[in-house]
């Protein structure tokens, strides 16, 4: 997969990358967003997309699944870099 970013919002503490060689999907934009909380900070992820053939809503439900468990653990290993070199 590849990821090109195509905006970046510093203020708003935001960035949407173009994702490329992604299976069965034609096009797809993901933007991360970062918000300060009084405890930490709230990270999130949204997506658009557009599938490269017609899916199920089967086929769409385990495809989101498989990218949010990609998501999940790209977060979870970028939080554990941050976290080591602040230690």
């Amino acid at each position: 997969m590849v990821h090109l970013r195509v905006a970046h919002d510093e203020s708003g503490r935001r960035a949407t990358d173009r994702l490329w060689n992604v299976p069965f999907v034609k096009e797809m934009y993901q933007t991360w967003e970062a918000k300060p909380l009084a405890i930490g900070t709230k990270f999130s992820f949204h997506y658009a997309l557009r599938p490269g053939a017609p899916i199920d809503g089967i086929e769409k439900s385990n495809f989101l699944k498989l990218v949010r468990l990609q998501a999940e653990g790209d977060v979870h290993g970028l939080r554990a870099l941050c976290e080591a070199e602040f230690r």
